[in-house]
């Protein structure tokens, strides 16, 4: 009977707290909550249990009732517990911070883009495949691949011919959009890791980071083969296996070295699901097809990459030190 009194007495000095507190909030850990539902319920129920206002059916239950405060306790730390590791920053804000961060990126990369006007050795051949990919529709042979000359012929094909400059405009339009996207991909790659804020840190410094910068405003092939192995990542962790092979056959096109990221991932998905991916690895190699039997009809011979074919020719037709003349 006196443990009762007390425990009746502890429970109307917190209702007489939270009154005093307007009973709508509570601050916990410098952090201002709602006061829950469950704070005055509870309260007016051990109040009446305890003088004998409701019925034994009503109770709670013997643990509660043993020991009500200790449950009171265990709830309002768990309470506590979610308000100080969740963002204290409203979803809105974060969201703005995001969106101000892809139009920073975005408007740099522009700038930067505008004041290059010179394309480099390598992108002087991948532009060369573009032009006589939109002009005659055939695909010239060269060392490098044909994927990111695909996409630079999308702008392309709305340039003016005419501009000698239209070829180079074409990469860089391709380049600044995807590298203004391949940040916003790391963001979704790194959040259920890191979670939103840190996230958002990381989407910031891959946006701003200078070389990120440099490879945006050229005419090579980094950017388009960063987001095809980000957007495949992506896929393959939402367990749609079809498109991440689509997308990394379409990597492959661009660098082959896509297929090291493929094989890893698909050994994951082996040894998690202990059963060969089948449905992983076929639509990749239907997406590779074409391109090897393009490379054995040119060359002669086979192989996964047209630049590992050039090098042993350039090194039969220049055996031995002849070849670094």
């Amino acid at each position: 009977r006196q443990r009762q009194m007390c425990i009746r007495d502890r429970f109307m000095a917190v209702e007489t707290a939270s009154n005093t507190i307007n009973m709508n909030r509570i601050r916990l850990n410098e952090v201002m909550v709602p006061l829950p539902d469950w704070f005055h319920s509870k309260i007016l129920l051990h109040n009446r249990t305890m003088s004998g206002n409701l019925p034994s059916k009503t109770s709670p239950s013997p643990a509660v009732a043993k020991w009500p405060r200790a449950g009171y306790l265990r709830e309002t730390m768990t309470q506590t517990h979610h308000t100080r590791y969740q963002s204290t920053l409203p979803r809105s804000y974060l969201i703005g911070a995001g969106v101000l961060i892809l139009l920073a990126g975005l408007g740099l990369r522009i700038w930067a883009a505008s004041h290059n006007e010179f394309p480099t050795v390598d992108g002087a051949l991948y532009l060369d495949q573009t032009h006589e990919l939109v002009t005659d529709g055939t695909l010239p042979w060269s060392c490098f691949p044909p994927g990111w000359p695909a996409v630079v012929a999308a702008p392309y094909a709305f340039l003016d011919k005419s501009d000698p400059m239209a070829l180079l405009r074409a990469s860089q339009v391709a380049n600044v959009i995807l590298g203004t996207l391949m940040p916003l991909l790391a963001f979704f790659v790194m959040r259920p890791y890191l979670g939103t804020r840190l996230s958002l840190l990381g989407m910031a410094v891959l946006m701003f980071l200078p070389l990120n910068v440099v490879y945006s405003k050229n005419d090579l092939s980094e950017m388009s083969f960063t987001c095809a192995l980000l957007g495949s990542w992506l896929l393959w962790r939402k367990d749609k296996q079809v498109p991440t092979a689509l997308i990394f056959g379409f990597a492959y096109l661009i660098r082959p070295e896509a297929l090291l990221a493929a094989g890893g991932l698909g050994l994951v998905s082996w040894l998690r699901g202990r059963r060969f991916p089948w449905r992983m690895l076929l639509p990749m190699v239907l997406v590779m097809i074409p391109y090897l039997v393009f490379i054995k009809v040119q060359t002669g011979a086979f192989d996964l990459t047209s630049k590992t074919v050039a090098v042993s020719l350039s090194l039969e037709a220049h055996p031995g030190w002849s070849y670094l003349g």
